[in-house]
């Protein structure tokens, strides 16, 4: 598809209808713009969806690559112009023939899988493959279509935390009960007893009693007297 910068031919066209050249459909020619030189006029062009869209089509369908690129450029043109206003009819006849479409090849290919599931049992599984493959793009289909006529509402909810004070308990577990771990003191928390200075249980151990001398204890003799200089003082030299 070639595309022509109206301006160059020395007027500007005030819609894609009047800038049509006449027997050309390959030739879609683009309206001017102030400021814009030629290149990237027609870079605007071919960057367009539209454009872009309808080339694609006359590539993949022969009956539509009969009609002019510019007639489907300017019929896309339209549709488009329709989603922004609003009206999604045309998005839910695609969405609901496509979905019928979709459900005929499940339907065909899942009977094909019948035929062959006796004899054939591996061609038989090919063709339940692309059977549920169909099955699945018709119910995502509808969905998006579903989507399209009610869509779902989203709630946004703000949560506080109301909790001024909050206790975690980490302690260990004896006898089902959840004991409070100790302190940064080494201290715990309510009226627990310190098992770590207790020799049985509620009885304190008693540091203040004598323990009895033992049979390897030694008599200790006192040291003689050091002979010392009375004089400290450092020597001098003579």
């Amino acid at each position: 598809m070639e595309l022509i910068d109206k301006s160059k031919k020395g007027r500007a066209a005030s819609s894609p209808a009047d800038s049509q050249d006449a027997d050309d459909k390959n030739v879609v020619t683009v309206p001017e713009v102030p400021g814009e030189d030629h290149d990237q006029t027609i870079a605007r062009a071919r960057l367009h969806p539209v454009v872009r869209a309808s080339t694609t089509m006359r590539h993949f369908d022969s009956e539509l690559a009969k009609n002019s690129a510019f007639s489907i450029a300017k019929e896309l043109g339209r549709h488009v112009e329709n989603v922004k206003a609003g009206d999604m009819s045309r998005a839910e006849s695609i969405l609901i023939s496509q979905a019928n479409t979709l459900d005929v090849i499940f339907n065909m290919l899942a009977a094909r899988a019948g035929m062959n599931v006796g004899q054939y049992p591996d061609a038989a599984d090919r063709y339940l493959r692309m059977a549920l493959k169909a099955q699945s793009q018709c119910r995502t289909t509808l969905e998006a279509l579903a989507e399209i006529k009610a869509p779902r509402s989203v709630a946004f909810i703000k949560q506080a935390n109301i909790a001024e004070q909050q206790q975690v308990n980490n302690g260990p577990t004896v006898n089902g009960a959840s004991h409070p771990p100790a302190s940064a003191h080494g201290t715990n928390s309510g009226n627990s007893s310190n098992e770590l200075l207790e020799a049985n249980h509620g009885e304190r151990l008693d540091g203040g009693a004598a323990g009895a001398a033992g049979r390897t204890d030694s008599h200790l003799e006192a040291v003689g007297t050091v002979d010392r200089s009375k004089k400290r003082g450092r020597k001098s030299a003579q």
